[in-house]
């Protein structure tokens, strides 16, 4: 979410990731607890196995992000 001071309307951007439950894989550090039981719907492998930029690629964070930034291009000369 983000306001552009107090007093002043709240935006929030929003990205979600389908997918499904798995036995606990892959060992990439610096992941957050659940990727390593959480394959994104058509995808083969967990968010732990999967390189960075792949898993940046699917992210409902990377999505949200990309929400914001394009709300902020719309307001930004």
């Amino acid at each position: 979410s983000y306001t552009s001071g107090a007093g002043q309307e709240v935006h929030s951007f929003v990205g979600t990731v389908e997918g499904s439950v798995c036995a606990p894989r892959g060992e990439r550090v610096g992941t957050f607890g659940w990727d390593r039981i959480f394959v994104p719907q058509g995808a083969q492998r967990s968010f732990a196995e999967m390189s960075l930029e792949e898993k940046n690629a699917l992210s409902h964070r990377f999505k949200a992000l990309r929400e914001f930034k394009a709300y902020l291009s719309r307001r930004l000369p």
